[in-house]
């Protein structure tokens, strides 16, 4: 698994240890300030389009408008994303849609 992907790992399971460690070994390899821009912008456009009280069919929809606009080829983990939507909102996918998935694999990463 690449850093990037174990970078959002860490976001959705809110890990901010973890966060706090790629964004600086991010920074020292010249990447960092995009990373954490990128972030960033993701959390503030989550918050704007969902804010605080929003019904979590919502999210699912956005995510399977998303996935069925993408082009052929491209793919978007529904699971993942809902989840990494609900972490940017302060809650969790197991809370909010009583899924039992344990986004963290494997690994424990």
């Amino acid at each position: 698994m690449d850093e990037e992907t174990k970078f959002l790992r860490t976001i959705l399971i809110r890990d901010w240890e973890a966060y706090e460690s790629f964004i600086r070994q991010f920074e020292e390899q010249s990447k960092g300030t995009s990373v954490a821009i990128i972030g960033y912008a993701f959390f503030v456009a989550v918050q704007r389009r969902f804010g605080q009280n929003f019904d979590p069919g919502e999210v699912m929809r956005l995510v399977a408008d998303t996935r069925a606009n993408l082009a052929e080829g491209h793919e978007l983990p529904a699971k993942e994303a809902e989840a990494l939507i609900f972490a940017m909102l302060g809650g969790s996918f197991k809370t909010r849609c009583g899924g039992s998935e344990d986004l963290q694999g494997g690994d424990g990463a």
